[in-house]
C-alpha cells in the first residue's frame, strides 16, 4: 500500500510507458482515479513524439513525451529533459488555473455521476456482471462467446435466485454497452457502479490493467480476477512476464477458467470469491486498494468542494473575465454573432457575484473579514464587482447595505481597533 499511498500524494508523478508494462499501467489507472494532476506519461525504446505508436483505446488521448535515444538526438528544445520538464511546467499552471484540469482520464467520471441517487445506485449482480477483458477476434469467438458468457450467468442465477426470484444476470462487456453517451465515460461509471466485476488478466491486455487499476481504486468490493489456463493449469500470458507481474498475480489470484468443456468448478469458484467480497463489505472491510486511496487522498490539494465564495468566484469569472473589457477577449463562444448570448452570461456572472458578497457578509462578522488576508481581499473584490451592477440596477439598498458593511470592516482592522 506504500506505493499507492505514494500515488495519492505526490504532486508530479511520471509514468515509463514503454513496452506497456502491466504493472505500471495498474499503478497509473490508480493514480488516474487519485489525483488530478500533474501527471505525465513518457515512452523510450524507438519512440519519438508524433511518431506511430499502438496506444490502449481508454489512453488514446493522452500527451505521451517521449525519451528515446532517437528523440535525444533530436532539435535541443525536443530533447526529454526539455520536452519533460516544460510539460511539468506547464501542468502545474495549468492545474492552478483550469477548473477542471485533466491529463488522465476517469477522475471526473467516477465522481461526477449525476444529481439523483438513481445515478449512484449500486448495480447489482441480479442485473448485469461486468467484465474487463480483451477483444481480440480470438478471444471474443473462444473465450467470452462459448465460455465465460455461456457458463457463468447460469451459476450467478443459482446464486441470486433467493433473493431475486425473477433475476436474469447478464455479462457485460464495454462493446455490449447501450447507451449513445462516450464509450470513457460509460466505461468508468460502470467500473464504479458495478457490484460484481471481473477482470480477465488473459494475455495480460495494456487496456485490461489500466481498468484493473481504476476498478480497484473506486469500488469497495474489489473484483473477480480470472485468467485463462490449460489443461496443465499454466496461466494464458505472454512469454517471460516481469517480476512485478508474478507479484500481482500472487496478490490477486486469478481464478483459472479452461476453454474446454467440462470446467463447471471454475464458474462456480468466480461466484464464491464475489460471495466472499459481499461478506467482507457487510462487515464493514473493504478492498485494501480501495481503502489505502481513500485514506491517503490530499484533501488540501484536492478538497470535496471548492469553498463556495471561490466557486462562485471561479464561475462568475468563467462568464465574464476581469480583463474582457481592456483586452476585448470574452471567454463566451459564439460571442461575436449572439449578443444575446453575452448579455445573459454577463448576468450570470453578476449574480454569482452577488450571491458570493452576501454569503461572505453573512457567514462571517466584519471582524473575521478584517483578520483574515484572503477573506478581506474576496471582500474587496466583489465590493468593487458588484457595486457598479447594483447601482446600474438601481438597488439603493444594497448599496447602503455595501457602504456599512465597508465601513464596519475598515473600523475592525487591527490598524484601527486601537484607535477607537
Amino acid at each position: 500500500t506504500a506505493a499507492i499511498a505514494a500515488l495519492c500524494r505526490a504532486e508530479i508523478a511520471v509514468f515509463d510507458l514503454t513496452g506497456f508494462d502491466p504493472g505500471v499501467l495498474f499503478l497509473l489507472g490508480v493514480r488516474a482515479v487519485a489525483r488530478r494532476g500533474v501527471t505525465l506519461a513518457s515512452v523510450g525504446g524507438d519512440y519519438t513524439v508524433g511518431g506511430e505508436l499502438p496506444v490502449p483505446f481508454n489512453l488514446q488521448l493522452l500527451n505521451l513525451s517521449a525519451h528515446s535515444q532517437r528523440q535525444q538526438e533530436g532539435a535541443q528544445e525536443l530533447r526529454p529533459a526539455h520536452l519533460i520538464g516544460r510539460k511539468l511546467y506547464q501542468g502545474f499552471r495549468d492545474l492552478a488555473n483550469l477548473p477542471h484540469y485533466l491529463d488522465l482520464p476517469t477522475y471526473d467520471a467516477v465522481r461526477q455521476l449525476g444529481v439523483d441517487s438513481g445515478a449512484y445506485r449500486p448495480v447489482r449482480p441480479s442485473e448485469k456482471v461486468l467484465v474487463l477483458c480483451p477483444f481480440s477476434a480470438e478471444y471474443s469467438a473462444r473465450n467470452w462467446r462459448h465460455y465465460l458468457d455461456a457458463k457463468l450467468p447460469g451459476k450467478l442465477r443459482q446464486s441470486v435466485l433467493k433473493t431475486h426470484p425473477d433475476a436474469r444476470p447478464r455479462l457485460e462487456r464495454l462493446l455490449d454497452v447501450r447507451t449513445p453517451r462516450l464509450v470513457a465515460q460509460t466505461l468508468f461509471e460502470a467500473i464504479r457502479l458495478t457490484d460484481m466485476c471481473l477482470i480477465d488478466w488473459t494475455d495480460l491486455r495494456p487496456n485490461v490493467m489500466f481498468e484493473a487499476g481504476v476498478r480497484l481504486a473506486v469500488n469497495p468490493l474489489g473484483a473477480v480476477h480470472i485468467v485463462e489456463v490449460d489443461d496443465k493449469g499454466t496461466r494464458r500470458l505472454p512469454a517471460e512476464p516481469a517480476a512485478q507481474v508474478e507479484g500481482l498475480l500472487a496478490l490477486f489470484d486469478p481464478v483459472g477458467y479452461c476453454c474446454k468443456p467440462g470446467d463447471a468448478g471454475a464458474y462456480s469458484e468466480m461466484v464464491r470469491r464475489f460471495e466472499r467480497q459481499l461478506e467482507e463489505n457487510r462487515a464493514g472491510r473493504v478492498g485494501f486498494v480501495y481503502r489505502a486511496v481513500g485514506e491517503a487522498l490530499d484533501r488540501r490539494a484536492q478538497p470535496a468542494a471548492l469553498p463556495l465564495v471561490d466557486e462562485l468566484l471561479r464561475q462568475a469569472d468563467i462568464l465574464e473575465s476581469d480583463d474582457e473589457e481592456s483586452t476585448g477577449i470574452s471567454p463566451i463562444l459564439f460571442h461575436e454573432v449572439n449578443k444575446a448570448l453575452v448579455v445573459e452570461a454577463r448576468a450570470a456572472a453578476a449574480e454569482r457575484r452577488l450571491a458570493a458578497w452576501l454569503y461572505l457578509t453573512q457567514r462571517w462578522s466584519a471582524s473575521e473579514i478584517a483578520a483574515d488576508a484572503h477573506l478581506r481581499a474576496q471582500f474587496d473584490l466583489l465590493h468593487a464587482k458588484v457595486r457598479p451592477w447594483a447601482r446600474h440596477a438601481g438597488r439603493a439598498d444594497l448599496l447602503e447595505a455595501m457602504r456599512l458593511h465597508q465601513t464596519a470592516v475598515r473600523l475592525a482592522e487591527p490598524s484601527t481597533v486601537g484607535l477607537k
